[in-house]
């Protein structure tokens, strides 16, 4: 790294260049007068991000986090009892190694509307639904033209598309089938008018590619002179002076070389739901107790951690007949793929095949959402997967997969009650946070899994984690004392300071945290154009 990235002319800093920051960094950078630094732990992502059926290859990698989680009442049949996070660590965040299905909300507007009863004015659903279109970037033109284009955008950043075929288009319509037979309507469009019901999701993917926001939005600015990206480049506190106001940060690059640079506007905090907590804290902004515990001078004492919900899931796996491949397959698909841009590679298989559906009330606001893992016999990606697993279960799915396709439905509980932790780590403030999910804390939440598993049949079923993780920062207004931001995605308490990213969802969202994500970055970057007085 150069001396030029350390000077300390930036208006802006935003730290963490995943779903979030490279939306917050590409759009504040469209301010030719502003000079933006974007500052990311991890590097470039590897080729296997840009491939759908390569997703798994990067989990436990350098390219994730790889944080986990111990809960007292779930992921039993995990090894250690442990919950593990993929958490996308390079340019992209997660959104360059999650499954990339787009949802929005599950249909269920009022997801939105709440967060504005609770006091968040302006992050009602007609508000919010314009920053959703904004990033948007829908290929598929029904969508778009349906009802004037009131749901939908075709010109946006974000290329969004259905996966390509894969030859497995009857092992979906399985699926599909089933669900209808049940009295499940079939549905096309989950993020319009349509909210119960199964159907064949859309993906943040275009032409065989993923589509993660560093492809989306940072390729776009990266000929613009005022943004300057650092990688490896992993943020350890943030300066706040005397007046608590922060003016900078401090960072080490590679792991090695230790650096401070400072801003005249803005620090932005985009590190998601465990590492802006833990920055945070880091950086004397936290619950009082927990950092004095630690020695860490408190500047504001704020429920930083707290408050953190996922979507808590449980696997149900069934056995299918074995799909017949030629000893070529492989080959084949990298072939169709390298030359043509079509084939296997391009698609996630069944699994984009989800159903939002109300376990106790019909025609109600759906409660469940079910997605689909499919492996056929003998698939490597079902050895990686299983690796999770205690070998007791894990020696079960290999032995069935040796003869028979496997199939997990995924069963989520998108509106749970119970709130996990997230904390500093007591032996080494800097390492990875301590993270307590209090899955099933909550008695509740045992109850909504079970009525949806009561229509199922299954060799065997293991409960686990979406890795949907939100509000541990909650939004909130002043006079809410469990909130960590304002509803302009200011950190209470602080000058200059915001953090924009999923941690400050305040309220659960009825699917995938990942688009409503990059909705709060492009709303949270207009905040901040409109309060320095830029209006493109």
């Amino acid at each position: 790294m150069s001396s030029r990235g350390l000077k300390d002319d930036w208006d802006f800093i935003v730290v963490g260049g995943g779903s979030a920051g490279s939306v917050v960094a590409s759009r504040l950078s469209e301010n030719p007068k502003w000079k933006v630094l974007l500052l990311e732990a991890g590097g470039n992502p590897p080729i296997e991000s840009e491939i759908p059926a390569l997703l798994g290859s990067m989990q436990k990698t350098e390219f994730d986090w790889q944080f986990s989680g111990k809960s007292e009442l779930a992921s039993k049949a995990n090894v250690n009892d442990t919950c593990r996070y993929a958490k996308g660590k390079m340019l992209g965040g997660t959104s360059s190694l999650n499954g990339m299905i787009y949802t929005r909300w599950g249909g269920k507007k009022e997801d939105y509307d709440h967060w504005a009863e609770m006091g968040n004015n302006g992050w009602d659903y007609d508000s919010v639904l314009p920053y959703f279109k904004k990033s948007e970037g829908n290929q598929y033109k029904p969508f778009v033209l349906y009802q004037n284009g009131k749901y939908h955008n075709g010109s946006g950043p974000m290329k969004i598309d259905f996966f390509g075929a894969d030859g497995l288009d009857a092992k979906r319509k399985i699926f599909l089938d089933a669900a209808a037979e049940r009295g499940h309507p079939i549905i096309e469009d989950i993020n319009a008018d349509k909210y119960l019901g199964y159907l064949n999701m859309q993906a943040t993917y275009a032409n065989g590619r993923r589509q993660s926001a560093a492809t989306s939005f940072l390729n776009a600015a990266k000929d613009r002179k005022n943004l300057h990206v650092i990688k490896h480049a992993f943020v350890v506190k943030i300066l706040i002076d005397d007046n608590n106001n922060a003016y900078g940060v401090k960072f080490t690059y590679k792991n090695k070389r230790k650096f401070k640079t400072t801003t005249r506007k803005e620090v932005i905090v985009s590190g998601g739901s465990f590492l802006s907590p833990h920055l945070l804290m880091n950086s004397g902004t936290g619950p009082k107790d927990h950092l004095q515990k630690l020695k860490i001078p408190v500047k504001a004492d704020i429920p930083v951690g707290q408050n953190l919900a996922d979507h808590q899931s449980v696997y149900i796996w069934f056995q299918f007949n074995p799909t017949e491949t030629s000893p070529t397959a492989q080959l084949d698909s990298l072939y169709q793929y390298v030359v043509h841009g079509t084939g296997p590679l391009t698609s996630r298989g069944v699994t984009n095949v989800n159903g939002f559906i109300n376990t106790a009330n019909t025609t109600g606001p759906a409660n469940i959402q079910v997605q689909v893992f499919y492996y056929t016999k003998n698939s490597d990606s079902l050895t990686s997967f299983a690796s999770r697993y205690k070998d007791s279960i894990k020696q079960t799915l290999l032995k069935e997969a040796l003869t028979h396709d496997l199939a997990a439905v995924i069963i989520s509980n998108i509106h749970p009650k119970s709130r996990g932790v997230v904390e500093l780590n007591h032996n080494s403030v800097h390492g990875k946070p301590i993270v307590d999910p209090l899955y099933f804390s909550n008695a509740d939440d045992v109850e909504a899994l079970l009525q949806a598993m009561k229509q199922q049949l299954s060799f065997e079923n293991t409960t686990s984690s979406n890795s949907h993780h939100y509000g541990s920062s909650r939004m909130g207004p002043t006079s809410d004392p469990t909130s960590v931001v304002d509803p302009r995605l200011k950190v209470k308490n602080i000058g200059k300071l915001r953090q924009i990213d999923a941690g400050v969802i305040p309220s659960l969202v009825s699917g995938n945290t990942y688009v409503a994500t990059m909705m709060i970055a492009e709303k949270g970057s207009d905040f901040i154009k409109s309060d320095y007085g830029f209006i493109p």
